[in-house]
């Protein structure tokens, strides 16, 4: 049955499943790894705790990619082997052997960390010499 459906449908299966697998893989629709109870059986600051550590593990994620594309874009070479780790990783596990469970993340997370840091960092001082030149801007014609 699996042979016949990917004969059928070969970019279905090749193609678009994998891409289906790698988001699934970035962007969890839950985190089952944490050592607490079931949802029903939560009490709310169970809940809350588990809240915050999925939108951490997903603000993490989103600055991980954009800051990996932003630094391949402006060819930033002291950040290159910090990207590449993680993102053959990633292929590896997610596109070409299909694997997306958390624990397979684990080696990854670490490095997206990093370079979620590095993105927030480089925002920081880009707003930061924003406010700054505005702040020159206002007082010289003042």
């Amino acid at each position: 049955v699996i042979i016949d459906y990917q004969q059928q449908h070969p970019f279905q299966s090749r193609i678009w499943g994998r891409a289906e697998l790698a988001a699934g893989f970035l962007f969890p629709s839950t985190i089952d790894i944490l050592p607490l109870p079931s949802y029903n059986n939560m009490n709310v600051l169970e809940m809350l705790f588990k809240v915050f550590t999925y939108l951490l593990l997903l603000s993490i994620n989103i600055l991980a990619i954009l800051g990996s594309i932003y630094f391949v874009i402006t060819k930033n070479s002291r950040t290159f082997i910090i990207i590449v780790i993680p993102w053959v990783i990633f292929f590896t596990l997610a596109i070409w052997l299909g694997w997306i469970e958390q624990r397979y993340f684990t080696p990854i997370y670490p490095f997206f960390l990093i370079i979620a840091a590095m993105t927030a960092t480089l925002l920081t001082d880009q707003l930061q010499s924003r406010s700054r030149r505005k702040k020159n801007t206002l007082s010289t014609v003042s």
